[in-house]
């Protein structure tokens, strides 16, 4: 830690962002190089204004412990925190934090060209995904859109 600390220190940042599993070391490094940070979380609002409990949304202890153990004092720190939801899909309650902001969808569109087997003649692409937290029933879920196909 102390040779990034000593790396970050010579870059002299203005600001420092971190995506969702780096909060604690970007916590850390903003406290050492006196920076304000940014939390970027490409999902869901996983607490303060949540009006669902961590057991409604995460399935597994051991992530609400990792969450409440491990990230929530650093993201609570962080000068703004944006999430990739909205309100309509993803409601908060009076109490969320007025440096949290819901900016919807992240569009990270590449600037290189596709691949030339995506542009071939033949069915459609689709992403079937599950989540990084195991949610209740998404397995079937992803069963029934792959066999949709």
């Amino acid at each position: 830690m102390p040779a990034i600390i000593d790396s970050v220190k010579q870059v002299k940042p203005d600001l420092l962002f971190s995506s969702l599993f780096a909060p604690v070391l970007t916590d850390r490094l903003a406290l050492s190089v006196n920076a304000p940070w940014a939390y970027i979380n490409p999902a869901f609002v996983d607490r303060e204004g949540n009006p669902r409990s961590l057991e409604d949304d995460f399935s597994s202890p051991v992530v609400i412990y990792m969450r409440e153990k491990w990230f929530a004092d650093s993201v609570r720190r962080a000068a703004l925190v944006l999430y990739a939801t909205d309100p309509e899909f993803d409601p908060v309650t009076s109490d969320f934090p007025q440096n949290h902001h819901q900016v919807g969808l992240l569009n990270l569109v590449s600037q290189q060209l596709p691949p030339d087997y995506i542009l071939e003649d033949g069915p459609p692409w689709v992403l079937v995904s599950i989540s990084l937290a195991p949610q209740p029933g998404e397995l079937e879920i992803a069963k029934h859109a792959l066999a949709a196909l």
